[in-house]
């Protein structure tokens, strides 16, 4: 499997180079070493098509020799000495795609179109190479999106232009195969399409990246890009909420079952189909439990596990040696492609925490499981967390009077270390009498919820409250939000709470942590679509109703498994939201919500949808 993918990518880099495509070159030859670090001849490849692009011999061995092992240092370095360097004037902006300076490139492609010295072909050849630098950085921090660099760059006129430029050719291209008329696509073409269905996929436009697949899957003739463009109209379906069209194409799409049945045998085949082919793309086998002479210390709650010569890199972070990739007891893990780089460290401490920035994750798996092992990890050992931010993690730290030092890292480095302790689930969260599902590898123990709730509790001052409160939760402007431009539904929230002689608290997310905690401690109502702020409900006292508008299908339990959990009522709403969408207020969703809140407060309702099993 990964000899395939790397000769794939590998000849793909070659045939680039013979079309004198240096800079794509480049990055095919960058894959294959993200994947085989070892493989001398990519990085071989990788110093001729920078020595083609104009790079000084002493630019190439800055960029490589500090990325590979040591062994093959002098047979580089030898190789570098003798090449002969492009005496052609090199684009600037090309030079700053290949150094991943990719804001630096559009400021320096943009003087350029503005000199009148662009050609539609190099705008297109420009809007690939930047994509594709992209997903490179994205892959190795383990995320899908990169927003912040991404909403700059789609703002910039010389990505619109681009844009403009390559959608127009591109429609054209498409309607001449709908028409019949192309019935073979040149490798032009080919980049074409492939440049603005990526464009358009990145973006979030799901349904013309779709389509734009949908054309490459019917123009190319080798079955394994066929392969690769069904898989990403596969993806694109999941995301753009089509999941039977999505499961049709490509069974093992672990987002669509997500999505559209969480429960599903093939949802959990799905999902083990994907770890070992994340694994075996870097050369690794995927663990799902940990060795028992690994096991440091374990109770009904956690496991805590001490391995020796271990990296880890990317944002969950993922744990990796020579052999495995290690998805713990939980049975996940954020996928990132290892820098060659590896920065080396004698002890750390890690928290199996998804994006722990986020509330959810930051609460339900982070401080959760710190404050189970936080006996059991010698304080001076430090926790380290793939975050520019940690300010949120010290916070909770210091909220909880744990004394830890907290080291953050980049989502780009790997680190080495001597010794790792991984703190992890005993298993999987799960209380509902309903079957497993994929989102309980986001859940701890019930008691690490409640303990995490009675310290969270006492470490503020409590404030006294007049009147019963009904919280709103509110969305804006994102996924799982209301499209209300009138207010509508706060006024008839504000009416509805004023019958029932509540009083109405907007929340949104922008009061700090102590606020929030003392907010949820007097709500006897929480109502809000599904989303990180409903986490808050484990503040709630016991007499606390939540009413959440679910995920299509109720696809995603882990509010209701945490009222469960702590024995909360939990109403789920018939009105529901797909994962990615919105709901338009109007007179019928209007009514629809009020029906369930007078449902919610109507004595005697069953609304045992959070009890746990027994």
């Amino acid at each position: 499997m990964l000899e395939r993918i790397v000769i794939q990518h590998f000849e793909h880099g070659t045939n680039l180079f013979q079309e004198r495509k240096f800079q794509d070159a480049l990055l095919a030859f960058q894959n294959c070493t993200n994947i085989m670090p070892q493989l001398a001849e990519a990085w071989e490849n990788i110093a001729v098509c920078m020595a083609n692009l104009g790079h000084s011999k002493k630019a190439i061995e800055d960029a490589i020799l500090p990325n590979i092992n040591t062994p093959l240092r002098p047979r580089l370095k030898k190789a570098i000495q003798r090449l002969s360097i492009a005496s052609t004037q090199v684009r600037s902006y090309e030079k700053k795609i290949s150094e991943m300076d990719i804001d630096g490139a559009i400021v320096d492609f943009l003087q350029a179109l503005k000199q009148g010295n662009i050609t539609d072909k190099e705008s297109i050849s420009f809007l690939r190479k930047i994509f594709i630098a992209h997903e490179s950085l994205a892959k190795r921090k383990g995320l899908l999106h990169l927003s912040t660099e991404l909403n700059s760059w789609v703002r910039s006129p010389a990505i619109q232009h681009c844009m403009e430029v390559a959608s127009q050719k591109t429609n054209h291209l498409i309607k001449q195969q709908q028409q019949g008329v192309l019935q073979e696509a040149t490798q032009q073409d080919i980049d074409l399409l492939e440049t603005i269905s990526l464009v358009h996929y990145t973006y979030g436009n799901y349904q013309n990246a779709a389509i734009g697949f949908h054309c490459l899957f019917q123009l190319h003739s080798d079955p394994h890009k066929k392969q690769e463009y069904q898989k990403h109209m596969s993806t694109c379906y999941s995301l753009d909420g089509k999941y039977q069209e999505a499961l049709a194409l490509d069974v093992t799409n672990v987002t669509a079952w997500e999505r559209f049945d969480a429960s599903a045998n093939g949802a959990f085949r799905a999902q083990n189909i994907k770890r070992m082919r994340n694994a075996a793309s870097i050369n690794r086998h995927c663990l799902t439990q940990w060795p028992a002479n690994y096991i440091n210390y374990e109770d009904d709650e956690i496991t805590i596990a001490r391995v020796s010569n271990v990296s880890i890199s990317g944002q969950d972070p993922m744990v990796f040696d020579d052999d495995f990739v290690y998805a713990g007891n939980r049975g996940n893990y954020r996928f990132a492609v290892p820098d060659p780089q590896t920065k080396q460290h004698k002890k750390g401490m890690i928290i199996f925490s998804t994006n722990s920035n986020n509330h959810y994750h930051l609460l339900v798996e982070f401080a959760t499981k710190l404050l189970a092992a936080h006996a059991h990890v010698a304080q001076e050992i430090p926790i380290y967390i793939a975050s520019s931010d940690i300010s949120k993690h010290n916070q909770m730290c210091k909220q909880l009077q744990l004394n830890r030092k907290i080291i953050p890292f980049s989502h780009y480095d790997t680190l080495h270390f001597e010794t790792l302790y991984v703190v992890d689930v005993r298993k999987p969260g799960h209380v509902l009498p309903t079957p497993p599902n994929l989102w309980d590898c986001y859940l701890v123990h019930p008691q690490s919820i409640q303990r995490l709730r009675e310290a969270l509790l006492q470490s503020v001052k409590r404030t006294k409250k007049n009147q019963k409160t009904f919280v709103y939760v509110r969305r804006e402007g994102n996924i799982r939000s209301f499209i209300d431009p009138q207010d509508a539904l706060l006024q008839r929230l504000q009416k509805w709470t004023e019958q029932k002689r509540m009083s109405l608290v907007v929340f949104d997310g922008k009061i700090d942590f102590v606020k929030q905690i003392n907010l949820f401690a007097m709500a006897d109502m929480i109502f809000g679509i599904h989303g990180a702020g409903l986490t808050n409900l484990i503040f709630s006292p016991v007499d606390c109703i939540t009413v959440e508008i679910p995920i299509h299908n109720n696809t995603n339990p882990l509010f209701q498994e945490l009222s469960a959990m702590l024995k909360r009522k939990h109403y789920v709403c018939q009105l529901s939201c797909d994962y990615q969408g919105t709901i338009t207020i109007n007179s019928k969703t209007l009514n629809k919500i009020e029906q369930d809140l007078d449902q919610a407060v109507t004595p005697h309702q069953d609304v045992a949808i959070a009890t746990p099993s027994k």
